[in-house]
């Protein structure tokens, strides 16, 4: 399949996991002649599952960044595959596409993770854990940050609380705070407080606090595009020394 093809084309072959015998309506089509029909030859199916929130009437949501479905690009065992509207669940940690145009009877699809290599939602990039170092342990997905002589990331986690209140009686979701991992030469090292960061680079503390002074990065709240900048300054130190 050329690059060129769009994502839904690669995932209709969920269908094929929903067994016909619980299917609630009748004679579906099968797989590879819906691919045909919309989209052409479908010659590489991922496995997947049909994606349902299980608290709709929750106060929040549990995607993230926001709860709009954006389009974006999937890399699937390293083809690309664009113009697919997806987003991240960061409560189940799971990639779900959007396929309520084509196939409204299915609407959502929970994209088979042990073929995704990455996805990009607007100028964010995720990437699969399978493509990190083997000594990582956390979640399936990760926000890389920055790329340099180091690497940057950010785990995102959302969890439900199913207390109920008269401010939220059906349940709510909540944001649990980012953490932030350094990746250089195989080894992760937490720097998600601004004292861990600082002490990774103990020769340039004074540099640093200055810099992100200067800037007005308040390193707990700072977004995304704050702290790529930050980790571009800091990799500058890399470079000097070359």
């Amino acid at each position: 399949m050329r690059a060129s093809r769009i994502l839904p084309t690669l995932l209709l072959a969920v269908v094929v996991l929903q067994p016909h015998a619980h299917s609630q309506e009748p004679d579906l089509p099968g797989v590879q002649q819906v691919a045909d029909s919309l989209y052409g030859l479908n010659d590489l199916l991922v496995n997947g599952r049909i994606y349902a929130n299980p608290h709709p009437r929750a106060i929040g949501h549990p995607f993230f960044p926001e709860a709009t479905f954006s389009p974006g690009v999937v890399y699937v065992k390293g083809e690309k595959f664009d113009q697919a509207l997806i987003n991240y669940n960061a409560e189940q940690d799971e990639l779900i596409l959007d396929v309520s145009k084509p196939m409204p009877w299915i609407g959502h699809i929970v994209v088979n993770h042990n073929l995704v290599d990455s996805f990009r939602i607007g100028d964010r990039h995720f990437v699969h854990a399978h493509t990190l170092p083997p000594n990582f342990a956390g979640r399936q997905y990760l926000e890389k940050v920055f790329e340099g002589k180091f690497s940057l990331f950010a785990s995102h986690e959302k969890l439900f609380n199913p207390d109920i209140s008269h401010l939220h009686p059906h349940g709510v979701f909540l944001n649990k705070p980012t953490r932030l991992l350094l990746l250089k030469d195989g080894a992760f090292t937490e720097v998600t407080r601004k004292k861990q960061w600082l002490d990774y680079f103990p020769a340039h503390r004074k540099d640093i606090k200055r810099y992100l002074h200067k800037n007005r990065i308040h390193w707990k709240k700072a977004h995304v595009e704050q702290l790529r900048q930050a980790a571009d300054f800091c990799n500058g130190f890399y470079e000097n020394m070359d």
